[in-house]
């Protein structure tokens, strides 16, 4: 399976107003997903399934990379993609209930949990990953009978390098 695992994009500050959880993207994240979402399409990204964190942020990403991808599904909100996880919570969503059925998945979540939750699978101990806002972490995860994994570091993409590749 091809896991795409997206960190949500650039949002508003938290104020007395707002707290962390409905926080939404400003103008600069809404254009910034567009140019991942864009690349994402242009090499032939066809998500089974879109999984994100409940929070706002998480799920306003997640609606213009399915929006751009052609996705017509239900967008999956799961618990397992908030901030204060930890990667095995992330590892045994995807073994219990997504399963081999799935070919391409993309995940939103938020930082550290998503760079935990890279390093972890590519086993690099003591580090975690960077994601920068609307940055993709393209990743082969393949299970074997006993559900052991082995994976594959594919690719990064920045909105930086998005942009560039127009």
């Amino acid at each position: 399976m091809e896991i795409f695992v997206i960190r949500h994009a650039l949002a508003e500050n938290a104020s007395e107003k707002k707290n962390d959880k409905e926080r939404e993207l400003v103008e600069k994240g809404f254009k910034e997903t567009k140019a991942i979402a864009k690349v994402l399409k242009k090499i032939g990204v066809k998500p089974d399934l879109l999984v994100s964190s409940p929070l706002t942020r998480a799920i306003q990403t997640a609606d213009i990379i399915a929006g751009k991808l052609g996705y017509k599904k239900k967008i999956n909100v799961a618990k397992e993609l908030l901030p204060e996880s930890k990667p095995e919570d992330i590892l045994n969503l995807i073994k219990s209930k997504i399963g081999s059925k799935v070919e391409s998945l993309v995940l939103v979540g938020h930082m550290p949990m998503l760079g935990d939750f890279i390093s972890f699978l590519l086993g690099v101990k003591n580090f975690s990953f960077e994601i920068e806002k609307s940055g993709v972490y393209i990743i082969e995860l393949k299970f074997n009978d006993k559900k052991e994994f082995e994976t594959e570091f594919k690719g990064y993409i920045t909105p930086s390098i998005a942009r560039r590749l127009k």
